[in-house]
């Protein structure tokens, strides 16, 4: 058995890389006064507009305390408004703004800008695969921290 090191962590892999993601998409957002949490948000918005912040909470993975603050910060910014659901006076749902849209082909144009340094000449394969292999492992590991 291999006697453990940071090197041969992967938990530590996971940890720079993760870091090292966070550090190159940090100016990118800064472009835009965003946080890495409320790119998440729009994402999640680009894709279905007038989401219950419940199902926004599960689709970022991001705590449900957390996702209220977050939204309060886009929509005091302009991008987003948050309205109750006609069906559900309790429940809120999050609307994205004309600026919110519009704030989608700039953000991806820079994205993809910043994509283009990490892998040149477009997405190789190993990067898709590593994508889908790291699926996989959140997965996994969210199948043994739910058991």
């Amino acid at each position: 058995m291999t006697e453990p090191t940071l090197a041969n962590q992967l938990c530590f892999s996971l940890y720079r890389a993760n870091h090292a993601m966070s550090r190159l998409f940090r100016p990118l957002l800064l472009q835009f006064d965003l946080t890495y949490p409320q790119y998440l948000m729009l994402l999640a918005l680009w894709q279905q507009d007038g989401v219950k912040l419940k199902t926004l909470a599960q689709q970022t993975e991001l705590e449900a305390a957390t996702v209220t603050p977050i939204l309060k910060r886009l929509e005091g910014k302009g991008l987003l408004e948050r309205r109750s659901d006609p069906d559900d006076e309790r429940a809120k749902l999050a609307y994205l703004t004309v600026a919110g849209h519009h704030l989608k082909a700039p953000l991806f144009a820079a994205r993809e800008q910043l994509y283009q340094r990490i892998a040149p000449n477009g997405e190789p394969d190993h990067i898709t695969e590593l994508r889908l292999e790291l699926d996989r492992l959140s997965a996994s590991l969210e199948r043994l921290t739910q058991s």
